[in-house]
């Protein structure tokens, strides 16, 4: 539940509020600026505020690290912390009572491993416990605490040294703690000595020696324009609310495919197979024209659908890396916004997916098991809370089986690639799984109909485009273009269509507005839940996109921005050869059309031209999408679009700096200029 917490203590920003704008940073990450406390006990290390007492350095009282700031009084605060060996806790609306030891007195929300405390008000050197975890409490003016109610999931559980976030929320007399976005505790306080305003601070507790640490520590100022919204926005954080006003949230279902691209769909204009469930999704709900993954190889584009954040900020850059893990995780937002959350298949990648902390997680991905294996949890889950069912198949991602029931004879070839004959058999073969995994979720809907509630959100999409040359690994639009459709009876406008442009981190806010939760202003990603209701019709007016490899197979760096016109791709190494697990096994099972690609290319012009443009890419590329939609013809360079290129040139760099994208090269590249040098490697 710890990476609930980003996102959800962001349920307490009025809708109205733009978290980005109006939060205030109260710690830089590198120093204890703007804060005082004795030196003995705190520090800053790996851009955290960390506080610890030892056996041979003990503090004989509690002691605290004190902001420097304007006291505060109407506000909510968030901050991450984890701590072990003895509780801790941040106190607000408080008064430092001795200054040489940073003693403080006030409210505080305490920090505690017992259960029943995690979460609590506690006033410190006042009056004691007011309000445990669980408790609604209300103190009249005799100053006498009563519990009028209970608050939180007694499900959520947290752990002491693991990043939660605290969210505290206070507006006259109103003061409610949530961890991980779930609310802890809920008070409203008119003792005679209610205090109204006062200073911040982070404890270090007496006794046994403990370490605690806090980062991404935050306020905002609440006005009395928008104390209102606050609230309601923190009241909606309580589970027990959404229980006693009757309102269940939807079911969730998402059905992600393996490397498959949109345009062999009939959906999008493919004419090679019919795929007749896909077709009926679609008929039932929304189809986007144009949704980009953020990163076009799998582990990369998952990393940033399941956290909302693109490569460089959350971790996962080159292919088979994963998050950091501090990094909020959409599994644990959607357990604090009271889902049972279940994953089938590939949906995290490979070994990473148990960081992702499902509630339930079963890692086998062919259809044969998946299916076996969702339609046994549907069956006999008893669970009620709504669920959030993920269910990823490895259709239609390498190897591709031995037989196929579509004739590669009758096939339309993609202009991008040469058309040999094991090109045509080895598509025939890819096209088969696309047909088994239009066949399942044909078998998915009527299992999810039966099983889950009739309100249900069902979205299907891709992790990029295929494995073929110009598609998985580029940033071309064969490579990043994927199919998105999104159906919820009596929500969105059956047999649909939207042109507005959306990426794949725009999923994880977008599900979380869906489910009533408020996103977080510090995501790359921002709901798309207007164009489902249908109120807006456009989203995002770029879309940036980054390639940084593929372990030793593929190392080469891309980065990208889109306009619905146009599009530039910067290579900042044209230096370094292109090749992928394509060209370098040559598999059997896959590519081993290549060879043939290379032996025409020897005496055909236009093959090898295609051979060359795979395996060597320029700096700049430049595409007109509305006249030259297949990317084939690089304008880079070209007078007439001058201005187009510097503008977008200048738009993706400044993008990039925002990123903090560092334009790492993973690995010993292969040079473009020794081809006798570009053979398999060991990833390692």
């Amino acid at each position: 539940m710890k990476l609930l917490v980003l996102l959800c203590c962001l349920l307490s920003i009025p809708a109205s509020a733009s978290a980005q704008d109006t939060f205030e940073q109260l710690f830089n990450g590198k120093d204890l600026s703007g804060w005082e406390g004795k030196a003995e006990f705190w520090s800053v290390e790996d851009g955290v505020i960390r506080g610890q007492t030892t056996k041979g350095n003990r503090t004989k009282g509690n002691t605290f690290l004190v902001w420097q700031g304007d006291d505060v009084e109407d506000f909510v605060f968030k901050a991450k912390v984890r701590f072990k060996g003895n509780n801790t806790g941040v106190q607000y609306r408080s008064e430092l009572i001795d200054a040489k030891n940073f003693v403080v007195k006030g409210y505080q929300a305490d920090l505690h491993k017992s259960p029943d405390y995690y979460g609590m008000l506690y006033a410190e050197k006042w009056r004691g416990i007011v309000a445990q975890r669980f408790q609604k409490v209300k103190v009249g003016d005799d100053g006498k605490p009563k519990v009028v109610g209970k608050v939180g999931d007694p499900n959520q559980k947290l752990v002491d040294w693991e990043w939660n976030e605290l969210t505290i929320v206070a507006v006259g007399d109103r003061q409610i703690h949530q961890v991980n976005g779930i609310m802890t505790m809920d008070l409203t306080d008119n003792h005679p000595e209610a205090r109204r305003k006062g200073i911040l601070a982070l404890q270090l507790h007496a006794g046994p020696p403990m370490t605690v640490e806090f980062k991404d520590i935050q306020l905002r100022k609440v006005t009395a324009d928008d104390a209102a919204a606050t609230i309601k926005a923190a009241e909606a954080t309580d589970p027990q609310n959404s229980k006693a006003n009757g309102k269940r949230k939807p079911d969730i279902v998402v059905y992600l495919a393996d490397d498959l691209s949109s345009a062999d769909l009939p959906l999008y204009g493919g004419t090679d197979i019919e795929t007749p469930a896909i077709d009926q999704l679609a008929a039932d709900g929304m189809t986007f024209n144009r949704a980009f993954v953020a990163s076009p190889s799998c582990a990369v584009s998952r990393a940033a659908l399941l956290t909302g954040l693109m490569p460089a900020r959350n971790g996962a850059e080159q292919n088979h890396s994963y998050p950091r893990s501090d990094v909020l995780k959409l599994p644990k937002v959607l357990s604090g916004l009271g889902y049972q959350t279940a994953a089938f298949g590939k949906v995290a990648h490979s070994k990473s997916a148990p960081d992702f902390h499902f509630d339930v997680h079963d890692p086998q991905k062919d259809i044969s098991e998946v299916r076996k294996n969702v339609k046994k949890f549907l069956e006999s889950r008893t669970d009620k809370r709504p669920l959030a069912l993920f269910v990823g198949v490895s259709d239609p991602h390498v190897p591709w089986p031995g037989e196929s029931t579509v004739d590669p004879e009758a096939l339309s070839m993609p202009p991008q690639l040469l058309d040999t004959p094991r090109t045509r058999l080895q598509r025939s073969r890819y096209l088969q799984e696309v047909k088994d995994l239009d066949g399942y979720l044909g078998e998915l809907r009527k299992l999810t109909d039966k099983h889950m509630s009739k309100d249900k959100l069902f979205v299907f999409s891709s992790d990029h485009g295929a494995q073929f040359p110009f598609g998985k690994w580029t940033l071309y639009d064969e490579g990043i273009h994927v199919p998105l459709i999104v159906a919820r009876s009596g929500q969105i406008d059956a047999g649909s269509r939207t042109d507005a442009m959306v990426s794949w981190v725009d999923v994880l806010p977008t599900l979380i507005d869906v489910s009533g939760g408020e996103v977080p202003g510090n995501l790359d990603g921002r709901s798309f839940a207007a164009v489902l209701d249908g109120k807006s019709d456009s989203h995002r007016k770029r879309i940036f996109t980054t390639h940084s490899g593929d372990r030793k197979m593929n190392v080469f760096l891309s980065r990208s921005v889109r306009t619905d016109r146009y599009k530039l791709i910067w290579n900042p190494h044209p230096e370094h050869a292109f090749t992928t697990h394509i060209d370098l096994l040559l598999r059997e099972t896959s590519g081993d059309y290549f060879k043939q690609w290379t032996e025409r290319a020897k005496t055909d012009k236009h093959a090898a031209e295609v051979v060359s443009r795979y395996h060597g890419r320029p700096e700049f590329e430049l595409f007109d999408l509305k006249n030259d939609p297949n990317e084939l013809t690089n304008l880079a360079g070209k007078p007439e679009l001058k201005q187009v290129q510097q503008d977008l040139t200048a738009d993706l760099k400044a993008w990039i700096k925002k990123q903090g994208d560092k334009l790492t090269v993973f690995h010993d590249p292969l040079m473009l200029d020794s081809p006798k040098s570009w053979v398999p490697r060991k990833a390692k």
